[in-house]
């Protein structure tokens, strides 16, 4: 993630006490780090840096899972809806992201959530998404045909 991620970054965690050896070895002293638990009116305690304590909550990654397990059934609980791979549950993962970024609008911004932060400018039909994906194949180590589509589109289904 820390590749990722360009500026020092505020990150928010419960109170399980292995995040912060992760956080600590994932961004060492670049990161503004907090922890809320949920005893005594959500306390809040300061690991790392300078978080603005006034935006230091886990709301938005909790509704963020719970979409998720609504959304992909692999992620629900007591569901025998599992991947058989890990390359199959990746590009569930990714799909249901993208999908959920750049194809759904959401009732509460109007929007998709790219179109809100200026990515994009239109909403994206899933074959558009599809067909973009389908251009960055990333051949697998131990593939023996590294030009094999790791994605692809099939016709036909409902509607």
């Amino acid at each position: 993630m820390r590749k990722r991620v360009v500026n020092t970054p505020q990150i928010t965690t419960d109170g399980y006490s292995a995040y912060v050896d992760a956080v600590e070895e994932a961004f060492g002293a670049d990161v503004h780090y907090a922890t809320v638990t949920k005893e005594a009116n959500f306390a809040k305690q300061i690991w790392q840096g300078q978080p603005d304590l006034d935006h230091t909550n886990t709301t938005f990654v909790e509704r963020m899972n719970l979409t998720v397990r609504m959304q992909l059934r692999r992620h629900a609980r007591r569901t025998n809806a599992h991947s058989k791979t890990m390359e199959g549950h990746k590009a569930a993962v990714a799909l249901q992201i993208s999908v959920y970024n750049w194809c759904r609008i959401h009732e509460s911004i109007r929007v998709t959530p790219a179109m809100e932060v200026g990515l994009s400018k239109v909403v994206w039909p899933i074959s558009e998404l599809m067909g973009w994906a389908s251009h960055f194949e990333e051949p697998l180590p131990d593939d023996p045909a590294p030009t094999r589509p790791r994605l692809r589109v099939v016709q036909g289904g409902k509607g």
